[in-house]
Order: structure tokens, then C-alpha cells, then sequence
């Protein structure tokens, strides 16, 4: 019997990691629209609606969003300007309502609200094979920028780079990264300027 609900449990979770995997939620701050810009897509054959959720401390989650899936094709794209936003950071989630009445959920992404004077923009968020890094800040870059990706869970850092004050656009390739949770780390000169983490798919 408790083989049976070990199964049962693992087969569970497996299911839940796949809808995860295969259902993504993407986020862009765009300062000049005061909006955080979201687009999922709607690709579970099984759901009958999809909610967007947002959420200050990714612990309690609030519908934002709802979007009914009759009329709707499979690949069809899931918009949302979110322009209600406060604070420094806002976690975000697509919770996926299922014919069978079952809810999955993506994996919450974290966006930094670039309010700063000296600050970035990371995206694509979740990520696969590579992420851009744009400095979007107006005050001026005073020293070498060092760039180093963490992994959340073992600590360990891929990805050194360091690259010249007056680079404002960097292209960074992530293949080599394993699936999970980052924090990408910039600092100019010696001193910590910005941090944020971002899940690779």
C-alpha cells in the first residue's frame, strides 16, 4: 500500500514538473510604461482558463488576470500589461485551471522594478539558452562591470565575465547551465551594484 501511494505521490509531482516545463510565463519591466509586460501560451490541451497571479513576497498570490480558454487554439499567445505596480520587486505565476477540475501552476519569476538611478533589466524570464542584461539606468557606470551567475541550491558560480564601463547590452549564454533557480550577480569595480534570481528551463 505504501508503494502504491508512493507512486501515486512521485507520478503526481512528475506531471505537476512537466505542465511547469512545458507551460512558460514571461515577464518584461518597461519603465517608460510604468508595466510590467506578461505573455504565456496557452498549451495545456486540458485547461479550461488561465489566471495570472501576482504576489509581494512570493508566498501569498493574488489574481490579477483571467483569461477563459473557449475560442481560444492551442499556441495562442496570453497577454497582460500589469500596471498596478509598487515596491521594489513583484512575483509573478500562470495557474492553470483544468477540465478535470485539477489547478497547476508555473514556477513563480521574480521581477526587479527598475526605479533606480543605477539599475538593469534582465529578460527573458524564465530563460533557456541565453539572457540579455541591459543597463537601463541614467547615471554613468564608474568601473569595470563584473557579471557572475550563481545556482540558488549548491552555491556554485558559472559564467565569470567583466567587460568595459561604457557596455550598456550584454548577451549572456546560459546552455551550459543545468535547469533550476539563478542569481545573476553585477557588480561595478568592488562594490555589489545589483542582483536578481531568474529560473533556467
Amino acid at each position: 500500500m505504501k508503494n502504491i501511494l508512493l507512486i501515486g505521490t512521485l507520478l503526481t509531482m512528475y506531471c505537476h514538473a512537466m505542465a511547469q516545463k512545458n507551460i512558460t510565463l514571461t515577464a518584461t519591466y518597461e519603465k517608460d510604461k510604468k508595466a510590467v509586460l506578461l505573455q504565456g501560451q496557452h498549451v495545456h490541451k486540458n485547461a479550461i482558463s488561465y489566471t495570472l497571479q501576482s504576489s509581494r513576497d512570493n508566498t501569498f498570490f493574488t489574481d490579477i488576470f483571467i483569461k477563459q480558454c473557449n475560442g481560444i487554439s492551442i499556441g495562442s499567445n496570453i497577454k497582460y500589461a500589469d500596471k498596478t505596480i509598487t515596491g521594489e520587486k513583484i512575483y509573478y505565476r500562470l495557474l492553470i485551471n483544468q477540465n478535470d477540475g485539477l489547478f497547476e501552476n508555473t514556477i513563480p519569476i521574480m521581477v526587479t522594478l527598475n526605479t533606480a538611478e543605477n539599475t538593469w533589466l534582465l529578460y527573458p524570464l524564465p530563460a533557456r539558452e541565453f539572457v540579455n542584461l541591459k543597463y537601463t539606468g541614467t547615471g554613468t557606470v564608474d568601473g569595470v562591470i563584473s557579471i557572475f551567475i550563481q545556482r540558488v541550491s549548491s552555491g556554485v558560480i558559472f559564467n565569470r565575465l567583466r567587460l568595459a564601463s561604457n557596455t550598456k547590452n550584454i548577451k549572456i549564454p546560459i546552455t551550459n547551465l543545468g535547469s533550476g533557480v539563478y542569481v545573476m550577480h553585477v557588480s561595478i569595480g568592488n562594490r555589489a551594484a545589483w542582483n536578481q534570481q531568474f529560473i533556467k528551463y
